[in-house]
């Protein structure tokens, strides 16, 4: 809402084809033109810089070489230097510099852009009660607990120094071929896989 009152004040109190803002960028770009040289080719023109750089400027197509007309759609050194040339060269009607500039940088534009106003309102202390019978209420608050968030990967072995860790595999005896435990730790335990041998003599 400031915004809008702000721009407005500008907008009365200004009178100039362009926006404040893009007004001073094309003073900014006419200043430059001083040490620029051109030669006119019909549509085309080659403008030199102080610097030893050429850009060509294309007027029909509203181009230069630089780019910087096609980026922001506001008139570069080089195009300035290209439409002072064309008049130079005898050409007639030729619009005036701002009627270049694309019409979003246009006093007219911005009038139209901020026309819409908002309307002011009065405090709260003043404001009329809801008939409403329902009373909103606010949302229960839920405590989350991080530590009953507990992840456990089973499926992924862990590993200790260079060898696979043995603790989610099934282990097999190599006494008895039972699972559950190694032949170190062996004691006998029997089981349908539990096989004895038989030794000379009919001895167990």
């Amino acid at each position: 809402m400031k915004r809008i009152c702000n721009v407005q004040r500008y907008i009365d109190i200004y009178h100039g084809p362009l926006t404040p803002t893009a007004t001073t960028l094309l003073d900014q770009m006419k200043r430059k033109i001083q040490k620029h040289r051109c030669i006119f080719s019909r549509v085309k023109t080659q403008v030199a810089t102080h610097w030893s750089d050429q850009f060509i400027v294309n007027l029909d197509e509203k181009t230069c070489r630089c780019r910087h007309w096609e980026i922001t759609s506001m008139l570069c050194s080089h195009a300035i230097s290209a439409i002072g040339d064309t008049i130079k060269h005898g050409a007639k009607n030729v619009p005036k510099l701002d009627q270049w500039v694309h019409s979003c940088y246009w006093l007219v534009t911005w009038a139209v852009v901020y026309k819409h106003k908002i309307k002011p309102i009065n405090g709260r202390l003043i404001w009329p009660k809801s008939p409403c019978p329902t009373k909103l209420l606010p949302p229960k608050r839920v405590v989350q607990n991080n530590n009953l968030i507990l992840c456990t990967f089973v499926d992924k072995p862990a590993t200790q120094g260079h060898k696979l860790s043995k603790k989610w595999t099934n282990i097999t005896c190599g006494k008895c071929k039972n699972k559950g435990h190694n032949s170190q730790t062996c004691k006998g335990q029997g089981g349908p896989n539990n096989k004895r041998t038989v030794g000379i003599g009919g001895k167990k």
